[in-house]
């Protein structure tokens, strides 16, 4: 969404100029990238951003303390001088140095800064307290009759030299002058940059805070995650090793590295996909209640909304991990020694184990079932990178993500179903009366399956779309009518 901009008392800017920075790529303007761009600092992201800039048709003068003593890093294409004579040269400066560094420049450089454009690239080590001031508030107190601006804290020096293709183009942009914020709007457009207006130079602080953040998206996914493994691995500890140990007084700790992990993990998978999913069934049934997709949803479920993606990330790794377990378990001893036993306890006993036509389509189908669901898996993984969302059409997007998003979740619930086959049926199966794993875990994706099921009646599913196209039902009894926001 597009920033209203915030016009200070001593900006006379009409509304052409207004739309111009809104829109920066349809009227750029020729004069900024005819002008040259000034540099304080030559460390990596100063030497980065030259380059870039150079690539882009933009001339550079490099601000120095030693220019005879300056790197072979900086291009040759730069003219490098000392601080004092490139700050005058030019009408915007880009200050590439620490911020512990910058108050050491007022000396030399408030004689000749005054009415420029300063742009703020740095970043504080560590994360600001609540009360701290941003970096900018400090540059405009050192430097009062400039116009600061904060842009570029959040792209790289390695994105900038190496190439943009597969980096974040985003470009947040603030500042208090209009037309200071529309010429590095422009010249990031210039740079091959995404460039974002974020208004006035009081969302610095978020700026630079948000560099601080550590996958902030991931948090409650992960917390999920974890917390699922946490609770199923104790499940199984207890379900399997406590009571072969207190009841039968065999040792089976052995199990704690590859058996039990490879029970516990894909139940945490299989949860994590219906948890994909219920979300926006939930949501479904929200506007068919409200007859209108304009109210808002409950907090915790917009929040719930929001991670779906992690939450399919994270399940798409615990299915991975259970496929390479699955792979390594006939090169594990105990499988060799269980199947020597068994073949000797057959010589012995003179029997031969039987297997029902039943008993051959039960593994088949288990087998199949999960191949195809984590081959869908996947594919939605894959369409996930914004890469690949990029080159698809919305119809495309959804009917993977959609479509074959559910396909998957019946697939894998059918090949958990099919692992525990007539065995909760059995006594012996359930362990000081707790059930085995794949029962609880079945639960929550047999919840979401069921809840979906109403929503793909006809009529309800009509009703659903007329709302989801920005249609609503006024009161019971009335015929949906157009609702226009």
């Amino acid at each position: 969404m597009l920033q209203s901009f915030k016009i200070v008392a001593d900006d006379k800017v009409d509304d052409r100029e207004i739309n111009r920075c809104s829109f920066p790529f349809l009227n750029m303007n020729k004069e900024v990238a005819t002008q040259v761009v000034c540099i304080v600092g030559t460390g990596d992201f100063g030497c980065s951003f030259g380059k870039r800039l150079l690539r882009s048709g933009v001339a550079v003068v490099f601000g120095s303390r030693n220019p005879r003593q300056i790197s072979n890093r900086l291009p040759e294409e730069a003219q490098v001088l000392s601080v004092k004579q490139a700050v005058a040269a030019c009408d915007i400066v880009v200050l590439a140095v620490r911020q512990q560094h910058q108050a050491a420049l007022e000396g030399e450089l408030s004689s000749v800064i005054n009415g420029k454009i300063l742009v703020d690239v740095s970043n504080t080590d560590k994360r600001p307290a609540q009360n701290s001031i941003p970096n900018t508030s400090e540059l405009q107190m050192l430097f009062p009759q400039t116009h600061i601006v904060k842009a570029f804290n959040m792209i790289s020096a390695w994105s900038l030299q190496a190439g943009l293709d597969d980096a974040c183009k985003k470009v947040f942009v603030c500042a208090d002058n209009v037309n200071a914020r529309r010429k590095v709007m422009e010249l990031a457009w210039i740079m091959g940059l995404e460039a974002i207006d974020k208004g006035s130079l009081a969302n610095a602080k978020e700026l630079e805070e948000y560099t601080h953040q550590f996958f902030p998206q991931w948090r409650i996914p992960m917390r999920v995650t974890l917390g699922l493994l946490f609770v199923f691995y104790i499940y199984t500890i207890i379900q399997d090793v406590l009571f072969s140990y207190f009841k039968h007084g065999s040792d089976r700790s052995f199990r704690l590295a590859i058996s039990l992990p490879n029970k516990a993990i894909p139940s945490v998978a299989l949860v994590l996909l219906s948890l994909v999913y219920l979300p926006g069934t939930l949501a479904a049934y929200i506007q068919l209640h409200r007859g209108t997709k304009y109210s808002t949803f409950p907090l915790w479920l917009n929040n719930w909304l929001l991670v779906r993606k992690q939450l399919g990330l994270a399940m798409f790794g615990c299915a991975g991990v259970h496929v390479l377990i699955s792979l390594a378990l006939p090169l594990r001893v105990y499988v060799y020694w269980k199947w020597v036993l068994s073949i000797k306890h057959q010589i012995d006993k003179n029997w031969t184990i039987t297997f029902t036509n039943i008993d051959f389509w039960q593994r088949d189908l288990y087998l199949i079932f999960g191949i195809l669901g984590f081959s869908i898996v996947v594919l939605l993984a894959i369409t996930s990178l914004p890469s690949v969302v990029n080159s698809l059409s919305w119809k495309e997007f959804h009917f993977v993500q959609s479509k074959l998003g559910w396909l998957s979740l019946l697939l894998c619930t059918a090949h958990t179903i099919c692992y525990g086959g007539s065995r909760f049926l059995r006594s012996e199966s359930y362990h000081w009366g707790i059930p085995p794993l794949y029962i609880p875990a079945l639960m929550l994706p047999c919840t979401t399956i069921f809840l979906k099921l109403p929503l793909l009646l006809p009529f309800l599913n009509r009703e659903l779309q007329m709302i989801r196209q920005g249609q609503t039902r006024s009161r019971p009894g009335v015929e949906i009518e157009m609702f226009y926001a």
